[in-house]
């Protein structure tokens, strides 16, 4: 997928998307980790295996992992610290306070989007087209 690096044209292209897309690609094609994936699905219990979704019923709750670092870590959290998403809270998961850590850290470090305002509502109303913009303000995130 080609990204632009102009951001000027926020219907198309947001501050950030680019770098994001790099972050991801560098952890997955990373020499330590071959691009491979591994999905982890959420499940009931230690005991029950049955992997659970969420509450719309439509969609199973996975995470994808990759190795980084000697070891197996979450992709979606890593993002997350690195700055290139923001932890999304409606359906609270087994992850959900490690991805509101992930933020917490992001936000100190001005990692990422996280540098370009000094608060969510300022990275979000700056930096992000209109959709995205009503999506992100009327999703609750962390506290």
């Amino acid at each position: 997928i080609e990204q632009s690096k102009d951001y000027s044209n926020k219907e198309k292209n947001e501050r950030g998307g680019y770098e994001a897309g790099e972050f991801v690609k560098s952890l997955v094609f990373s020499e330590e980790n071959e691009g491979k994936i591994f999905v982890e699905c959420e499940t009931r219990s230690a005991t029950d295996a049955t992997c659970l979704t969420d509450a719309t019923n439509n969609r199973f709750l996975a995470y994808i992992k990759v190795r980084s670092g000697g070891k197996i870590v979450d992709l979606a959290e890593e993002t997350v610290r690195a700055g290139y998403a923001m932890a999304y809270t409606d359906f609270t998961s087994q992850r959900t306070s490690a991805y509101c850590v992930a933020e917490k850290e992001a936000i100190a470090a001005k990692a990422g989007v996280w540098n370009y305002g000094d608060t969510f509502k300022n990275v979000v109303e700056d930096n992000f087209n209109a959709d995205k913009k009503r999506w992100l303000l009327d999703a609750n995130h962390c506290k």
